[in-house]
């Protein structure tokens, strides 16, 4: 069996762009630690996210073929 291993994201997260109340989903924009300046778009199940906060995401970086780059987040630890 091939696992694919989790990818870290470490970052500030700078604003959120959206945020569905029914079933908690939330696409986010984060200034990574070690890049900054830049902004990626983080798509998390997460409920307590705010803005300024400081984040760590366990995931993977995807494609999407209207958005682009984005990491899809599957765990989200507040640092």
């Amino acid at each position: 069996m091939n696992f694919i291993q989790d990818e870290k994201l470490s970052g500030v997260v700078e604003r959120i762009t959206y945020h569905n109340e029914q079933n908690g989903w939330s696409v986010i924009k984060v200034s990574p630690f070690n890049e900054p300046g830049r902004l990626v778009t983080v798509v998390v199940h997460q409920a307590k996210i705010f803005a300024g906060a400081s984040m760590e995401f366990l995931g993977q970086w995807s494609h999407h073929p209207q958005h682009g780059e984005q990491f899809k987040a599957h765990q989200a630890i507040e640092k």
